[in-house]
């Protein structure tokens, strides 16, 4: 992307993109915040916490050139940077379809910004955005998108099984019928017997 090395004639070089793809038309966002950010502007934060694919980052990328951008990028303000503390595979995504639309290098996108006084609590507010509290259902994602005509979710091989195999045990469950008088010291006898447990 040689056009970002350009000084002060770059600027001017930047507008004529601006204007020479909005013709051609630039990621629609679908979604609305009073923030915007240029993924230039933002500082990739996570590290290595997700793995995605190269094959993960073009599904992606189909997705937002068909569909828009979706989601807003979540940004944590910190020290004079926008560290993203999520949309990092939307912005891998983006950057892949800059490769050939570069415009979209210098187009703006919908943020929100995350209060965090420290890192740590940065860190605490990615764990709990990418932290997954239900998983989806195979067979609710098939009903559920069944009004559209002919569309699959680019996710739906990793969806939860719709039957789970059932927990295979060592252990063994037996009931003893005993007589009323007995059953407490049988139970003893049988607590103090290794591999044994009384429920």
């Amino acid at each position: 992307m040689p056009f970002l090395a350009y000084s002060s004639s770059g600027k001017a070089y930047i507008r004529v993109l601006h204007a020479y793809t909005y013709t051609l038309g630039m990621i629609t966002c679908k979604c609305e915040t009073p923030e915007m950010a240029t993924l230039t502007e933002m500082t990739p934060f996570q590290d290595e916490l997700k793995k995605r694919s190269a094959k993960d980052i073009a599904s992606l990328a189909a997705t937002i050139k068909e569909d828009g951008l979706l989601t807003p990028f979540m940004l944590w303000e910190h020290e004079d940077k926008k560290y993203i503390l999520d949309g990092h595979g939307r912005r891998e995504a983006l950057v892949q379809l800059a490769l050939n639309d570069p415009a979209i290098i210098e187009q703006k996108f919908p943020a929100v910004i995350i209060q965090a006084e420290t890192r740590e609590d940065a860190i605490k507010a990615v764990l709990q955005i990418s932290s997954s509290y239900g998983r989806i259902n195979k067979a609710g994602a098939v009903k559920f998108t069944a009004p559209i005509v002919g569309y699959k979710a680019p996710y739906i091989k990793r969806l939860e099984p719709t039957v789970k195999k059932p927990r295979v045990s060592d252990d063994v469950v037996i009931k003893i019928k005993v007589r009323k008088d007995k059953a407490s010291a049988i139970c003893e006898l049988l607590r103090q017997t290794e591999g044994i447990e009384v429920l």
